[in-house]
């Protein structure tokens, strides 16, 4: 296993949240594509992640995004297959996975609209007092108000990930095909290659 000095997602906000900072909108941004990067080739050889969280998302010390902790991953038969199983992080779950209802790549989706939240207002986008609090308000309300500093793109992007219908979220494909995504991705590939 590759050890990843520049420590986790987690790690960052909390720090930046500490420092009573933000993040620019190229890093978030940045950050967001390797993730979508990671879960696309995830997604095409049919496997959830199903606990994507800032605190599996781990950085190297050159700032290179690492997804960890496939522990309650799983492979699927096909992209269209459902799981069943209720597992994740609760600030992170789907509401289809939060009311026990079959899920698929979508669920991931909502949890990469958690992270890139997270990583823009330093903040869950669903917080409450108790689990069953975060799931209702998951189920039922429309994430905590946003600032409107935050770029159009990033919130655009949130705005579609943390759709509550998971026939309505992208997938991963569409989200790699949006431009403020799929420029960072070809620059992240470019520099790479290098």
């Amino acid at each position: 296993m590759e050890y990843a000095e520049g420590g986790t997602l987690a790690d960052k906000i909390h720090m930046t949240k500490f420092k009573k900072q933000k993040f620019s909108t190229d890093v978030i941004l940045s950050w967001i594509s390797q993730a979508i990067l990671g879960v696309m080739l995830m997604h095409s050889k049919n496997i959830l992640h199903r606990d994507l969280k800032s605190l599996n998302l781990f950085l190297t010390k050159d700032g290179i995004l690492k997804i960890g902790d496939f522990g309650i991953s799983k492979q699927l038969d096909a992209m269209s297959d459902l799981a069943l199983t209720n597992v994740g992080t609760p600030y992170y779950m789907a509401p289809e996975v939060c009311k026990g209802e079959p899920y698929g790549e979508k669920a991931d989706i909502w949890a990469i609209g958690c992270i890139l939240y997270e990583l823009a207002s330093l903040r869950k986008p669903f917080d409450a007092d108790s689990i069953q609090g975060v799931f209702n308000k998951m189920i039922n309300k429309p994430p905590d108000m946003m600032s409107e500093e935050l770029d159009m793109d990033v919130r655009m992007l949130i705005t579609a990930m943390l759709d509550k219908d998971p026939v309505k979220r992208p997938s991963i494909w569409d989200l790699s095909y949006m431009p403020c995504i799929n420029d960072r991705i070809n620059k992240f590939v470019k520099e790479q290659k290098c």
